[in-house]
């Protein structure tokens, strides 16, 4: 490849050029979609809660109940209408929440959780 790379350096050049040229539309049109502002919002809003103080951070994962050192948390949204409505989860747990079929009313569903 590195071979095929440095005896046709401009067609190279010019397939990186439309691929970044590619990724770089997708890109934009992404950022501008309504669902993707609304999720963004909401991750600032919830951040800086719990950056604040108002929000508690948890210690354990609220589906499994993993904690400790090396286990790293990560916010979970269930209902992005409520910025304020935070499930904390473990990444394998979090994993397999976005992973799973969705229920019938879009929202997703996680294990026992506090209902706030």
């Amino acid at each position: 490849m590195r071979q095929w790379r440095r005896q046709n350096l401009e067609h190279a050049r010019a397939k990186a050029r439309r691929q970044n040229r590619k990724r770089r539309d997708y890109l934009v049109a992404y950022r501008r979609t309504p669902d993707r502002r609304l999720k963004q919002a909401v991750r600032n809003t919830s951040y800086w809660a719990v950056e604040a103080g108002l929000l508690p951070r948890k210690d354990r994962c609220e589906r499994c109940g993993a904690g400790g050192k090396g286990v790293r948390l990560n916010r979970h949204h269930p209902d992005y209408t409520d910025p304020l409505r935070i499930v904390w989860l473990c990444t394998p747990c979090h994993g397999d929440v976005h992973r799973k079929a969705p229920e019938s009313d879009g929202a997703c569903r996680v294990g026992p959780m506090d209902p706030r």
